[in-house]
């Protein structure tokens, strides 16, 4: 966006984050959970709280391991996204997107 609509860098970033947000939730919704039986609005909702919870426990975790513990960088890196990333899995086919073969039910 910024080399090929010369956006200021900031904007094309921020439309970046937006575009991912937006397309990483319709994926989930569709394709990973196929989870149709709740409201849009509503797992919209839960999707975005639980994106803004997660990189606020992930940064904090972060922090504790790398600073507070004295660990590596690369090794805390892996092991918070691997953590949060399982974790968030689960978060989203329980609460986000129910209705699924994760939580025991089928998807129509």
């Amino acid at each position: 966006l910024h080399e090929a609509l010369r956006l200021p860098e900031e904007w094309a970033f921020a439309i970046a984050l937006v575009i991912v947000f937006v397309l990483n939730f319709f994926v989930c919704r569709h394709y990973v959970f196929q989870s149709h039986e709740t409201r849009m609005v509503t797992q919209l909702i839960r999707y975005a709280s639980g994106s803004v919870g997660f990189r606020i426990a992930e940064y904090i975790a972060f922090l504790v391991f790398l600073d507070g513990c004295g660990l590596p960088y690369k090794p805390v890196l892996v092991i918070v996204l691997t953590v949060s990333a399982t974790l968030k899995f689960f978060y989203q086919a329980i609460l986000v997107f129910p209705g699924n073969a994760i939580d025991g039910e089928e998807s129509k």
